[in-house]
């Protein structure tokens, strides 16, 4: 029985002495996500079944057991500011206020949105295409949405969809009432940073009266920092015209909070509304 029990424990040894080593590319820049959120930017140097060593940007060798590893993602040059620090992309890039623009959500990253007014849930059918349902706390209107993004080139991204929905929950004659608008967006740029141009046209209609009207809108976001993104949208008709600067503040990767106010502009006078805009993001 003692032969058995040191012939077990030098087979236990040379096991975990020679545990297999997998391959690593240590000339490429990774963010390397801790279960406890932390996230660790440098370059693996080396990779096995039990620890990750990983040579840090501040020039420190980290070794860290595999067990406290959640996640390693290739970093873009997107991804660090102009003086190296890493920042990302912002977690809701493809939403500024109320309109969308050109970027995918990615599959599995879905998320829903309170605003004061009421939910706004997405959904990421595929890398390409979602789906998304939004209304007011008293239900209506009740809108469904749709979106196919994709790229032309590494920076710039199109999208078409459409809203539609109805202008009211009740079962009265005028839920007939409803509501359209079908868009195309064009976006230059990334995650990080973007400027989006937006083309739509939106009809109601209630019985046999219907009305419609363009809709355009300029808009885009900056990655200040890793946490905070400065979001600018707009809506723009023959007529009418709003304009809203925010601050998204990323608590985690999952939770975000928005913050800013509004400008409407009729008859060539811009007024302030009173009333602060606050968003809130999570993801489902």
């Amino acid at each position: 029985m003692k032969q058995l029990i040191i012939i077990c424990s030098f087979i236990f040894s040379f096991n975990f002495g020679f545990s297999q080593t997998y391959p690593t590319d240590s000339t490429k820049l990774v963010c390397v996500t801790l279960n406890d959120g932390t996230k660790i930017i440098g370059k693996v140097t080396q990779n096995n079944e039990r620890e990750l060593t990983v040579s840090s940007l501040d020039g420190r060798r980290q070794i860290i057991p595999q067990f406290f590893v959640k996640t390693i993602s290739d970093i873009n040059e997107s991804d660090m500011s102009i003086n190296g620090k890493y920042i990302g992309k912002d977690n809701y890039c493809t939403r500024y206020f109320l309109t969308t623009n050109g970027l995918p959500i990615e599959k599995g990253k879905n998320y829903i949105q309170w605003n004061l007014f009421g939910p706004d849930i997405q959904f990421s059918v595929s890398d390409h295409f979602g789906v998304g349902i939004m209304t007011s706390w008293f239900a209506t209107p009740v809108v469904g949405s749709f979106k196919y993004s994709n790229k032309i080139s590494k920076n710039v991204h199109y999208a078409i969809g459409g809203l539609l929905g109805t202008t009211t929950w009740s079962f009265m004659d005028d839920l007939r009432s409803g509501l359209a608008l079908p868009f195309a967006a064009l976006t230059f740029g990334n995650g990080r940073n973007n400027i989006n141009f937006s083309y739509g046209y939106g009809a109601s209609w209630k019985g046999l009266e219907s009305q419609g009207t363009a809709l355009y809108s300029i808009a885009g976001m900056i990655k200040l920092s890793n946490k905070l993104s400065f979001i600018f949208d707009s809506f723009i008709t023959k007529e009418f015209g709003f304009f809203t600067p925010n601050l998204r503040y990323h608590f985690t990767e999952t939770n975000a909070f928005q913050f800013g106010f509004a400008f409407v502009q009729t008859g060539g006078v811009f007024r302030q509304i009173p009333t602060p805009i606050c968003q809130w993001y999570r993801r489902l």
